[in-house]
This record gives C-alpha cells, structure tokens and sequence, in this order.
C-alpha cells in the first residue's frame, strides 16, 4: 500500500516543479572524466554506455528524468545493474521505482548472500541483492540512514494531506 506522503503530489504547482527539475536533469548531458596520477581529468570518448544510453530501448532522457522524478517524489532513485563490460563495470541499469524496493542492513546472525553483517541489501521484486548489484540515489537523510526521504516528503507532506482532507470534505 502506498502512503500519501510517498504518493506523486495531487498540488498543480508541486508537480509542475517537479516535473521541470525531473527534465532538467534528464536533459543535461552527462560525460565520463577518468583522472590519472599527475594529470586533469580527461574526458572518456567514446561516453560509456551507462550514461550514453542507461536503460535501453529508453533514451538517456528518459531514463535519468524519471529516475530523477522519483528521487524528487521519493527520495530515492532506485535502478538494478542489468549488464557489465569485461571489467566489471556497469552498462545498463533496470529503474526500480523507489516505493516497491526495502532496504536493509544484515544482522550479525544474517548469514545471507554470503555477505558480512552490517553489509546493505535491497529487496526488488521478493529478491534480495547486494549494493553491489544496485545503483541508489538518495536524497537527503539523517546520518546513517539508508532511505532518502523527498523534498515534497520533509516539507510539504503535512501540507498535502491537508490539502486531500479539505478536498475530500
């Protein structure tokens, strides 16, 4: 079930904001610096894929707006890594919208994974996967948190259940 407070925003003038920065985002054109001891940063050519086109057949544009839409409504830009290059080095990414994946820390006694307690896990879909395999944008938190709470979230979300209240009586 979806809370309101992490339910798109009902306001005209919120999500219009939200839309436009979400675009913005999606329309800047990303690049890849790889920097070298004793030299600038020199620009990667050709762009790797992952930022050419992150989520194929969607463009880049696409891809990052909506991610961005969702970190702005959520929180949290979510997506899985869907291929690697020989190096170990992401290609594509599969966005998870933020709402449907858990986040968690392991136990001492959570042997899952093969991964040692205090390591992050998501769960997408009923299956759970390392951070490695999970690219996660947060917005801002409180130290140590593993969630990112959204902008409309901290400081509008009291405003906006009014709002449905007043709408709905």
């Amino acid at each position: 079930r979806r809370s309101s407070s992490r339910s798109p925003p009902t306001s005209p003038g919120a999500s219009r904001a939200a839309l436009l920065l979400a675009e913005l985002i999606g329309s800047v054109p990303w690049a890849a610096y790889r920097t070298r001891a004793g030299t600038n940063g020199e620009k990667l050519d050709p762009t790797p894929p992952l930022l050419e086109q992150p989520a194929p057949p969607d463009t880049r544009m696409a891809t990052f707006s909506s991610m961005a839409l969702d970190l702005v409504w959520n929180g949290n830009a979510v997506a899985l890594v869907a291929a690697r290059n020989s190096e170990g080095w992401p290609t594509a990414i599969l966005p998870v919208p933020a709402e449907y994946v858990q986040v968690k820390r392991l136990g001492y006694a959570e042997g899952s994974m093969d991964l040692p307690s205090g390591s992050v896990v998501y769960n997408i879909g009923g299956k759970w996967y390392p951070a490695t395999d999970v690219v996660h944008v947060k917005g801002p938190c409180r130290p140590g948190a593993l969630r990112g709470r959204g902008v409309l979230e901290n400081h509008l979300a009291g405003t906006l259940r009014l709002a449905e209240e007043q709408a709905k009586q």
